[in-house]
């Protein structure tokens, strides 16, 4: 299966290097930036352009790797014809699959759901890819291709992939701003943010083998209150902190209630 990637951004990364390791093949990438996209194509060792203009004709597959915002933009862009057979499919968990309804007559949504950042090291066969996909042979294609990269393949309409896509962002984006509100505060207090580590290695630990609303702690799940004003004190001088730390404190004390 040949395959043209268009992004060469964190998702057209790792998503390239799992087709490169597969038996299928991606034949060209399409990409704003000309050195990271000329790098990622020397990586899976094929042609580039910077140019949508000049994007190959050749493949069966082409996957829109690009922001949420930009893919009406970019699939309006390329030079394929509505009754063209190739398959165009965005990657992206919060957009419909319809963004791309008139203007192919074979679409669909390849989404890869994990957390991306070039240089990391990701098992991709572990990687849940969500599918969906306007007619059979489309799907049928898209979940070939699915296999090939992964273990995991889920066939995910849009609505629901878009409530998978929020529940992600509590899971992870959410949960990283709080590490790296943590992680200023210790640093404006002069403390090792080191020290936190075991216990955010153990809190994910926990979470992938105790359903989190049991394995929740700490003094808002118990109601201590002495503890809650101590730590609204020491933040006094950090509205916005303070803010933050009552908020998700009530969430968690409404959750339990």
């Amino acid at each position: 299966m040949k395959i043209v990637l268009i992004g060469a951004g964190n998702v057209g990364h790792h998503l390239g290097l799992a087709i490169h390791q597969s038996d299928a093949e991606v034949i060209q990438v399409i990409g704003r930036k000309a050195k990271k996209t000329s790098h990622l194509a020397k990586i899976l060792n094929c042609s580039y352009s910077t140019n949508i203009d000049e994007i190959s004709q050749d493949a069966e597959v082409y996957l829109l790797a690009v922001p949420d915002d930009q893919i009406l933009k970019v699939a309006e862009s390329l030079p394929l014809g509505k009754t063209a057979s190739q398959i165009i499919a965005h990657t992206s968990g919060g957009t419909a699959l319809g963004v791309l309804g008139d203007l192919f007559s074979n679409f669909g949504v390849f989404y890869p759901l994990q957390t991306f950042t070039i240089g990391r090291k990701l098992e991709f066969s572990q990687i849940p890819v969500c599918l969906e996909s306007n007619n059979e042979e489309t799907l049928t294609k898209l979940t070939s291709l699915a296999e090939k990269v992964s273990q995991k393949v889920y066939f995910l309409d849009s609505e629901k992939r878009a409530k998978i896509h929020l529940a992600a962002v509590f899971a992870n984006n959410f949960t990283n701003h709080m590490l790296a509100k943590a992680e200023q505060y210790c640093s404006s207090e002069n403390l090792e943010f080191e020290i936190l580590k075991p216990l955010i290695k153990e809190t994910v630990a926990k979470a992938m083998t105790i359903n989190p609303s049991i394995a929740q702690t700490g003094p808002a799940r118990r109601n201590d209150s002495k503890t809650i004003w101590t730590h609204l004190d020491l933040l006094k001088d950090d509205p916005q902190l303070s803010k933050l730390y009552w908020e998700v404190t009530r969430s968690i004390e409404n959750f339990y209630d």
